[in-house]
Formats: structure tokens, sequence, C-alpha cells
């Protein structure tokens, strides 16, 4: 028992309690931690498949934000969509601008250990030139590389890449591209690519790529494929937050796939899926009431377009008229409905809507009328291939009673993810497509050509996404722009190759994609890169989003 000369007194008791709660208090502040937390496992869902991990032929910008986890080429776009030093340490032009070197930096590793070549740069290029089948969508990009053109042909000139020693690419061009780094920037087609691998895994290196990306590739089972952090890869940044950021938050990335609207929703709800992008567009309502998702969206530039892309050499769709008629059918309004803005309507052919050709809008009186010019009193039958429970899917059947409406039947053929990027390449009997589609560059030019110049180039036909090949003036018309260094000039041809789309329509622009995710906590971070879509590396788990 304390004396009672030892007791304290009632205002010492009080400024204790003060004391102490202020203590209390200063704790509570300090316990909120707003950093972001690396490490744990992101489980995402999403409805399909991959088409596809082979650099050379991953044209879907679907699969861009998985790409970018694996795959880095010599330069890449910062957050501020500039271009940085990627695997290339420094870059330079030429005066003239035909000739570019990159050295890289030292010590580039793919996941599993081996050394990153600059031989293994120029042959990554050099894949994409390949003859027939194999014959890139990618290549028409880089066009402007020497000898380009005449790839397949006999007595054809060497490439303009080349690799004087293992840290230097050299790239020569035929005319100056002033958007070759964007090009190269892309998570696909121009990335290091062991010429070893590729002839040892043959058709099969799309599913056992070699990848040199923050992730590695990993999969378990038919269902589900892992990003696993690669502990070989460093992105040469000064800066401690963003190099962090660029290496990635999560330890482990794992996407389920071929998961329906209904498992994805029910994952989300219960906490077994934790990012859906896009998320279920039927279940939006009920989403919008879990207090523990946060839905993020946003648009990259240039934005990923819907395309319904016609085969102009296979009945009925070879004529022109037809064609028309279906045009006049579309009812784009009807996306909007049933998708609300995740669809904006659009009817230009070039980026910009306000030049480069008008598509129709809907009229299915006038679509009647060129039914009956060519001769289809009766209607007209046009099998549309989609992948399957999907997005694109769900668009044709928002539109398909429209086009009823103006006897035009149309019949759904739903694919798994893969055969359908193969048939928008292959055309191989379909009798139209639709297709996600994103340019390369926000020049109008560029992206009709990466769209319609024929990939054979002069060895012949080889196909484009539009499955358009009206004869040689379209690429001849394509090569001229590309080749124009004055802007008035090449915005002129620019308008020449719309009106020559609107009047032959061998595609149809239908909408523009505002693209939607949604994550559920403790993930927070998600967000759209303007120019590489929804970045995966800097969802992580606590309180602040990731500074750059």
């Amino acid at each position: 028992m304390l004396h009672p000369a030892a007791a304290p007194s009632r205002a010492h008791i009080l400024s204790i309690a003060l004391v102490l709660a202020l203590a209390a208090a200063g704790c509570g502040r300090k316990a909120v931690d707003t950093r972001p937390h690396p490490g744990g496992t992101l489980t995402i869902a999403q409805r399909d498949s991959f088409a596809t991990f082979d650099p050379a032929f991953a044209w879907d910008p679907e699969a861009t934000p998985y790409l970018d986890l694996v795959f880095e080429g010599l330069v890449a776009f910062d957050d501020s969509g500039r271009i940085r030093p990627a695997c290339a340490a420094a870059y330079a032009a030429s005066d003239d601008g035909r000739t570019w070197r990159f050295a890289l930096r030292p010590g580039l590793r793919y996941a599993d250990g081996s050394s990153v070549t600059a031989g293994d740069f120029v042959h990554g290029l050099k894949r994409l030139f390949r003859a027939g089948a194999l014959r890139s969508p990618g290549a028409p990009q880089f066009v402007a590389l020497e000898g380009a053109l005449d790839q397949g042909t006999r007595r054809a000139p060497p490439l303009g890449a080349s690799a004087p020693d293992p840290a230097t690419v050299v790239l020569r061009l035929a005319w100056p591209d002033p958007h070759l780094l964007e090009k190269l920037a892309q998570p696909r087609y121009a990335v290091p690519v062991p010429e070893s691998a590729a002839a040892r895994l043959g058709a099969s290196y799309g599913a056992f790529p070699a990848t040199n990306g923050p992730y590695a590739l990993a999969r378990v089972g038919r269902d589900t494929v892992l990003f696993v952090r690669n502990a070989h890869y460093d992105p040469g940044l000064a800066d401690r937050t963003e190099a962090t950021a660029a290496r990635g938050y999560p330890d482990t990335i794992r996407v389920l796939t071929n998961r329906t609207a209904r498992q994805t929703l029910l994952g989300l709800e219960s906490g077994r899926v934790e990012l859906a992008c896009p998320p279920p567009l039927e279940y939006s309502e009920r989403l919008a009431r879990v207090a523990a998702l946060t839905r993020v969206s946003g648009g990259t530039d240039p934005p990923v377009r819907w395309l319904l892309v016609f085969n102009a050499e296979l009945a009925p769709l070879a004529r022109r008229d037809i064609r028309r008629a279906v045009t006049a059918g579309v009812n784009r309004q009807r996306l909007v409905e049933e998708f609300g803005s995740y669809a904006l309507p659009v009817r230009g052919f070039a980026r910009g809507e306000d030049g480069g050709g008008q598509a129709p809008g809907y009229d299915p009186a006038l679509a009647r009328q060129f039914l009956e010019a060519a001769k289809q009193y009766t209607g007209v039958r046009i099998a549309v291939t989609v992948p399957r429970s999907s997005t694109l899917a769900a668009g044709l059947e928002a539109m398909t009673p429209a086009l009823a409406r103006a006897s035009i039947q149309v019949d759904a053929v739903p694919r798994p993810v893969s055969d359908w990027a193969r048939a928008a390449i292959e055309r191989r009997g379909a009798g139209a497509i639709l297709v996600r589609w994103r340019s390369p560059s926000d020049d109008d030019l560029d992206g009709l050509a990466a769209l319609l110049l024929n990939r054979g180039m002069r060895a012949g036909w080889g196909g484009n996404l539009g499955w358009y090949h009206p004869g040689a003036g379209l690429d001849s018309l394509l090569l001229r722009g590309l080749r124009e260094g004055d802007p008035v000039a090449r915005e002129a041809i620019s308008g020449q190759i719309g009106t020559l789309l609107e009047s032959d329509l061998p595609y149809l622009p239908l909408a523009r994609i505002e693209e939607t995710a949604v994550v559920r906590a403790p993930w927070t971070g998600a967000r759209f890169d303007r120019r590489r879509g929804l970045d995966l590396r800097r969802v992580h788990r606590g309180g602040g989003a990731p500074t750059s």
C-alpha cells in the first residue's frame, strides 16, 4: 500500500492520462501505412484462354498487359507515355534518320538465366518476315527497314537489322520512320527471340517463349497461367521507387482462364478472384454493390477499337453491294445500350473522326436497296467469327436484331480465342470476323498501313488484317504516304485512302473501347496506362498508390 504522502494527486493523474492519450493517437497515425506492400499472389479471372505468347503473332491488344509482364524491347514507354531506354542503355539516330544504333545494357538475361544478345533482337525482327502463313501481322509496321519489301522473294537483300557485336543493334531504314521508337516500345514483335529456341520449338514457341520481362511465364494445368517474378530482371532505372514499380509489386500473378461470367462474378464476391478486366458487364449493377470492389476505367492512346472485318475474297461479301448492305444494317447504338460507356460508337476509318473517310450510319431501307442491286431479294446470310464467351460475341448478338430488320441474317461462329486470332490472319474460309484493333502509333496513316498493307509486300499476297487486296494501288498509296515526310502531304494521302475505304468498305469501324477493370481489396493501385493499358505491375497490397 502506498504511503499517503506518495499517492499521486488528481492533477497528476489527469496529466498522465492526457500524455497516454496523445501517445496512443500518435501511434494510431503511425500505424496507417500508405506505402505499397510488395508480395502476394494476385488472382485474375478472364473469359477465354490466351491466343499465343509468340511475340510475332500476339497482335490482340487485350493481351498487351500480359505481354508487358514477360517481354521487354530495346525501348519502353514511361508513365508519361514518353520513350525511355529499356534493354538498350542508349540509342541514337543518324542525321538523316535512316540509321539507328542501340547499345544494350550489360548483364541482360532471360528468365532462365541465359544471356540476351543483340543477335536475339535481330532474329526477333527477321522472324516477322518469314514467308507464307508464317509472315507476322507486325511485318507492315517495320516495312521501313531496308530490304523489308523484298523479303521472301528470290535474291532478297538482307533485312536492315544487324548486330555488329553482341551488345549493339543497328537498324538501317530505307526512309525515315518518325514512329519507329513507338513500334519498338510495344511488348511484341521487336522483342528478343533466341534463334536456337525458336528453331527447336517451331510452332510451339508461342507456348514456351523465351521471356525477359519482370515476370516469367509458367503454366499450371489447362486453365491456369502463372506469371512469377523473374529473379534475373533488372529494369536499369536509377530511381528506386520507379525501379521497384517496374519490377512489379505482386510476387505471382495467377490468371484463371476460360471462366464464365457467373464464375467470375462469384469469384469476385467471395474473394477467390481479386481482379477482372473487363469485368462481367452483364453483372455491372450487382458488382457495384460489392463494397470490397473498386472499379477503374481508362483508355489507351491510340484507343482500342472494334472492327467488323469482311473477307472481300469470299462470297457473298466479295460483292461491294453486299458489304454496303451489311454496313448500312449495323446499328452501333445497340452497343451503347448493351455496354453503356464501355463502347463508344465510331464511324471513321482513321483514328481521328474528322478525317480519313466515314462509314455510313444505320439505314435498313438503304441496306435493302443494296441487296436488291446485288439481286439478293430475300436477304443474305453472313457468318461472323467471334471469340467465344467474349464481349465481342455479346456485341455481335446485340447488333443482330437491327441487321435482321435490314434483311441480313447473322450467324455467330464462336471459336476459342487462339482459333479466332489465327482466323484473322490466315483467312481460313471465314466470311467476316469481329476483331479488336489498336494502331501502333497516333499517326492515322501509320495505323491504316498497319491494318491494310499487304504482309507479303513484293513477295506476293500475304494477307492483312483487313483481308483486303484490291490491287497494287492500295499498297503503293500506303507506301508513298509512309515515305512522305511532309505532314500536309501525308494527311492528304491519308484522306485519299479514307475515301477509297469509304467506297469499298473492306472493314467497318464500330466502336472505341473505354476499358474497365474491377479490383478487390486489399489490392489497390490498378490503373490504365495511356500507352500500355492496364498496368498489372503496379497493382499492390497497401493503402497508397505507387508514386513515380
